[in-house]
C-alpha cells in the first residue's frame, strides 16, 4: 500500500532493506513504456519520523517522457459527496496499458506525463483500500482522447450485478433455438 507502479499488469513485488526501497513488477520492466512511480507518505524510520509528502517519480524504458497531462474530479454520485482516496485508471486503448493514481481528499486527481491517445477512465470509490475494483463498490467510466491536456468529472455509482435471465425459449426450426433475456 506504500507504492503504486503503472502500467503494469498483475502484481508488484516491494521489498525494503534499511536505507532502500526495492519496486518490481512480476512481469518485469517492458521496453518502450513509460511509467509512473508513486510513493505515499507511509514511510517511518526507527524514531516513528514519518514522511510528510509523497513522491512521484517518472522514467522511460525507451520512448521519450510526455509532458501531457489529465486532470479531473471524482464524485460519490449516491453519496453526493467527493471520491475522497478513489481509484483513478486511465486506460489506454488499444493496448490495455493502465496508468493508475489516486483521489485526493477532494475527489481530484492528476495523472501527468503519460503518452497521448484514446483512453479509458475508470475511477472507483475504493471502499475496502485494495486499489482494485470490486463487484459492489460505485465506479463509472469516461472515454476522452488526451492530446496535449485533458479535464474531466467521473459521477461513481454502484452498477447493477445481477446477470440477464432466461425469459423464453422458442423451437425456431429443426437446428435452432430463439432465447429471450430480461
Amino acid at each position: 500500500g506504500a507504492v503504486l507502479l503503472s502500467p503494469v499488469k498483475g502484481r508488484v513485488d516491494v521489498t525494503w532493506r534499511r536505507t532502500r526501497v526495492t519496486v518490481v513488477p512480476r512481469e518485469g520492466f517492458k521496453a518502450g513504456r513509460v511509467y509512473r512511480l508513486e510513493v505515499f507518505p507511509v514511510f517511518t524510520d526507527l524514531r516513528q519520523n514519518r514522511m510528510r509528502r509523497g513522491s512521484l517519480s517518472v522514467f522511460s524504458t525507451g520512448p521519450a517522457i510526455p509532458t501531457t497531462v489529465l486532470t479531473g474530479t471524482l464524485v460519490d454520485w449516491p453519496g453526493n459527496r467527493p471520491g475522497a482516496n478513489g481509484l483513478v485508471e486511465a486506460v489506454l486503448l488499444p493496448d490495455s496499458l493502465a496508468y493508475r493514481t489516486l483521489a485526493d481528499s477532494t475527489g481530484s486527481f492528476v495523472l501527468r506525463q503519460v503518452p497521448p491517445g484514446e483512453y479509458l477512465v475508470y475511477a472507483t470509490i475504493d471502499q475496502d483500500n485494495n486499489r482494485g475494483r470490486g463487484p459492489r463498490e460505485a465506479f463509472d467510466s469516461v472515454r476522452i482522447t488526451l492530446g496535449d491536456s485533458a479535464a474531466i468529472e467521473v459521477f461513481a455509482f454502484p452498477h447493477d450485478t445481477t446477470g440477464p435471465r432466461l425469459r423464453t425459449v422458442e423451437l425456431a426450426d429443426s437446428v435452432t433455438l430463439r432465447l429471450t433475456f430480461d
